[in-house]
């Protein structure tokens, strides 16, 4: 050993440090802010996977260096990919367990990143104290798991990935379903506070159950997980959720099947996730016509209009708000009218034709006065002060808008009060 060495242990980076980091190795502080995240969050901010992770991108010619010595990148990067030497060195930190304690950290990935370890007590029935020393031996020794509070954390979401995909595909399945067993059990030991206090529960169990194989049993249950979801905004763990129940064969069928269909539809577009949104609604419409189901089918059309409208496709939006309406009056639902109205007075709208649009948006807020539908009456009104700022009566625009915002607030409708604020702000500009 030279006496002029000397070793330095590095703690990990934090995101604006990896960013810096990258910084000085692109030379491009625009690559670095749009990699920064992504290469942070993948590598944890471990200086060796960070560095890692750059040559990777260097060397998988994801990025491309210009003659000023700047790096740019080659192709669209949606996800930074792990170097076979990061997953190498994970390898070499997972070999040396032995068998019981591989069965706990498996049981545990299953779960998550971040994992209980009661539940995985129960799950493989070790006497959870002395499941919690080999959890604490393991931690001194090879520093795979460490403890968080009361639940115990992987060193490294990395870990959690490679111990759950190296588990047999009937072993995975099995232990998901498991656990959503355990959960189930704490649920009914919780009485009649259920939705109120265990939320986050629900949507775990229904989770593990759908991922367990065993979809049919997290049904019971299933709104009240994705009513948590959607209220924490956790909106890419519903799409999933829903996606693989309605993935699961002989599950989910007819009128259930089609209200889960539009459930996902609605949570993508408010979260932007137009990937599929077509081909879900198309199953949609067959199934609405299949069931003779006047009423599911304007809501399939009404979904349809928005679409179209996001796409630009006008001919094909018109189609369907004719077909909504039509199947409105027949069904004699006003409600269902008025919901078509609103989709028609916001159409014409963008369209420019403005006094068409003030005509059916007046009708709207008038049906849904005379239901007491308050979101009806709210969002036609809110439709009609955007068609009254384009007429140029801007005072009573933002009159209008001022009622929608506190109209939402009080009914706690963030998406409505944010949409009213904007707008109004529009308004507001346009008359100085």
């Amino acid at each position: 050993r030279l006496e002029s060495l000397q070793r330095t242990r590095l703690g990990r980076l934090s995101p604006r440090e990896v960013i810096e980091l990258l910084q000085d190795a692109f030379r491009s502080e625009r690559l670095a802010e749009k990699l920064g995240g992504k290469v942070a969050l993948k590598s944890d901010g471990v200086p060796f996977f960070v560095f890692e992770m750059i040559r990777g991108l260097r060397e998988g010619q994801l990025i491309t260096e210009l003659p000023d010595g700047s790096w740019i990148e080659s192709e669209v990067i949606d996800d930074i990919p792990v170097p076979d030497s990061v997953r190498e060195l994970i390898a070499m930190r997972l070999r040396g367990l032995s068998d019981e304690d591989r069965t706990i950290l498996d049981v545990g990935a299953v779960q998550g990143y971040e994992f209980d370890p009661e539940i995985t007590a129960e799950v493989t029935d070790a006497p959870p104290l002395t499941l919690l020393q080999r959890i604490a031996a393991m931690s001194r020794k090879s520093g795979v798991v460490r403890a968080e509070g009361r639940a115990i954390r992987f060193d490294h979401h990395l870990i959690q990935e490679t111990l759950y995909g190296e588990l047999m595909p009937a072993l995975r399945e099995g232990s998901h379903a498991a656990i959503g067993t355990t959960l189930e059990s704490r649920l009914h030991a919780a009485g009649e506070e259920l939705p109120a206090v265990c939320g986050p529960m629900f949507a775990n169990m229904c989770e593990h159950w759908v991922k367990g194989a065993k979809g049919d049993r997290a049904l019971p249950h299933l709104d009240v997980a994705l009513d948590h979801l959607e209220a924490t905004h956790q909106n890419e763990r519903a799409i999933a959720l829903i996606s693989r129940l309605l993935g699961t064969p002989d599950v989910l069928r007819g009128g259930r099947r089609l209200r889960l269909l539009l459930r996902r539809n609605t949570i993508q577009e408010l979260s932007g996730r137009v990937e599929g949104q077509r081909q879900g609604l198309s199953e949609a419409l067959r199934l609405a016509k299949s069931m003779n189901d006047e009423s599911s089918l304007v809501s399939v059309e009404l979904a349809f209009i928005l679409r179209c409208r996001h796409e630009g496709r006008w001919d094909e939006a018109w189609a369907h708000m004719e077909h909504a309406l039509r199947s409105s009056c027949e069904e004699g639902d006003p409600a269902l009218r008025a919901e078509a109205l609103l989709a028609r007075g916001d159409l014409l709208h963008l369209q420019g034709r403005q006094v068409e649009a003030k005509e059916t948006l007046e009708r709207c807020v008038a049906i849904g006065q005379e239901l007491g539908a308050q979101r009806i009456e709210m969002w036609g009104k809110h439709h009609l002060a955007n068609t009254l700022r384009s007429l140029g009566r801007g005072e009573q625009a933002k009159s209008l808008f001022e009622e929608v915002r506190d109209w939402a607030r009080a009914i706690g409708d963030p998406v409505a009060e944010t949409t009213a604020c904007m707008n109004m702000a529009i308004a507001l500009v346009e008359l100085g």
